[in-house]
Formats: C-alpha cells, sequence, structure tokens
C-alpha cells in the first residue's frame, strides 16, 4: 500500500484538522521530490557539460599531437591515430572490431581478406576503415581493397587514412561518393564536418 492509499483511509475516520495536516504533508514530500530530481538534473547536466569540455580539451591536444607525428608502421596509425579519431567521434570500445573476416569475391573464387578495422552501430557494421602506413599514398588500389570488404560485409561506408590525410566514402552500386577529405592539418577546422557524417549523437 503506498503512502496515498493510506492517508486516504486514516482520512475517513479522522478529523478534517488531520486531514488537512495529512494533505500539507503530502503537498511538502511531492515538492521536495520533485525539487530533489530537478537538482539531480541540473547535476547530471553539470557533469555532461564538464566531461564534454574535459573530452574537447584532449582532442585538441590530440588535433596539436598529430600535426608533425610519425608513424614507424601502419599499426601505429591504428594506435595513435585510427583509435583516437573513433574516440572521439563518440565511440566506445564495443563498437571497434580489428581484424574483421571478409569473403570477397575475386573472379570465381572466394578470397579471404582481412578489414583492418569495422565500426559498429546497433551491433550493425557501419563504417570500414583501412589503415595504410604514412608513406603510403591512398590511391585507387587502397581504394577498391576497402571497397571489396564493404561489399563483403554490407557495409555503407569506409574510411581511408595514412595518418596525413583521411578519405570517407559512401559506398555504391557503380561508384563510389567522396563525401569527406582532409589532411591532418585540415582536420581540426573540418572536425564538425566530419562528426555531421559519422559522429555518434549524444
Amino acid at each position: 500500500m503506498d503512502i496515498f492509499s493510506t492517508i486516504a483511509i486514516i482520512s475517513c475516520f479522522a478529523s478534517p484538522i488531520f486531514f488537512f495536516s495529512a494533505v500539507g504533508f503530502v503537498y511538502l514530500y511531492v515538492k521536495n521530490r520533485l525539487q530533489a530530481g530537478k537538482e539531480k538534473k541540473k547535476l547530471e547536466a553539470r557533469i555532461a557539460t564538464i566531461s564534454r569540455t574535459g573530452l574537447n580539451a584532449v582532442r585538441e591536444s590530440w588535433f596539436t599531437e598529430i600535426q608533425n607525428a610519425t608513424y614507424a608502421s601502419e599499426l601505429e596509425v591504428e594506435i595513435k591515430y585510427i583509435y583516437p579519431m573513433m574516440r572521439f567521434l563518440g565511440y566506445g570500445l564495443q563498437d571497434l572490431r580489428m581484424r574483421v573476416e571478409a569473403i570477397v569475391r575475386v573472379g570465381r573464387a572466394d578470397v579471404k581478406g582481412i578489414a583492418d578495422w569495422v565500426v559498429y552501430t546497433d551491433s550493425h557494421p557501419m563504417i570500414v576503415i583501412e589503415a595504410k602506413a604514412i608513406q603510403q599514398g591512398l590511391d585507387a588500389n587502397v581504394q577498391e581493397q576497402a571497397r571489396s570488404y564493404c561489399f563483403a560485409l554490407n557495409v555503407p561506408m569506409y574510411l581511408l587514412t595514412n595518418g596525413r590525410e583521411v578519405k570517407l566514402y559512401k559506398r555504391g552500386v557503380g561508384f563510389d561518393e567522396l563525401v569527406f577529405h582532409a589532411t591532418t592539418s585540415e582536420l581540426p577546422a573540418k572536425w564538425g564536418e566530419l562528426y555531421d557524417l559519422i559522429g555518434v549523437s549524444t
């Protein structure tokens, strides 16, 4: 039995004075609970603001670090460039998978390929990421490799990066659309554009 039911039963046998006292108590109780709820929401909003501010500061520091960074291998590009980028775009650990097997059709044969990274949203693969060493260009061969993984995994977009530039394509049937391109030096200014395309809204 809740508090309101109890008060209703007691008020049937009590004096008017008790009844109005009980109503007053309920009013104050509800008012305090509502006030506590508002304070909780204010506190949560402040914490969220502080978290965003801190995250933005870390991201700005990363922007500065990658301007003149060198990477000894493709793996370093993945760890120091791709992983932070995806986290700053709002993806969690559960959204990021590495070395995802993809069966690619080559002529009449099925060939096992390995996508460097696949980004998931609500357990659905959304972006294939192809990482390359810093000295390697993001040419048509690299694009075709990522595109084949997209078809194999039924993924709508793919991203190419070598730590010096980022290219994001939307997969089509006959051809793919380049929807974002930025060098590392351009990335801070174009970050909002990239976030609008593939960032996780909060």
